[in-house]
């Protein structure tokens, strides 16, 4: 079974329709339901971007992009 929906995918695997691959915070819920996790061997690294508007953000938001890309926040230069 495939299915773009995060939501369908455990209960799916509850009910025997396969297995699946998931972040840890889903696992932990499947494990809450009683499904067996067990973690990858090798470990599975995934690439991460900020995506923000362009122009000018809120001050928290411009805060949150200077921390995540560790960069001095625009609003103090």
């Amino acid at each position: 079974v495939v299915t773009e929906h995060r939501e369908a995918i455990i209960p799916l695997v509850m009910a025997g329709a396969g297995a699946a691959v998931l972040p840890e915070p889903l696992a932990r819920d499947a494990a809450a339901l009683g499904a067996t996790v067990a973690p990858l061997s090798p470990r599975v690294d995934r690439d991460v971007v900020l995506v923000h508007r362009r122009g000018a953000m809120s001050p928290a938001a411009d805060a949150f992009r200077s921390l995540a890309l560790g960069t001095k926040n625009r609003a103090n230069d």
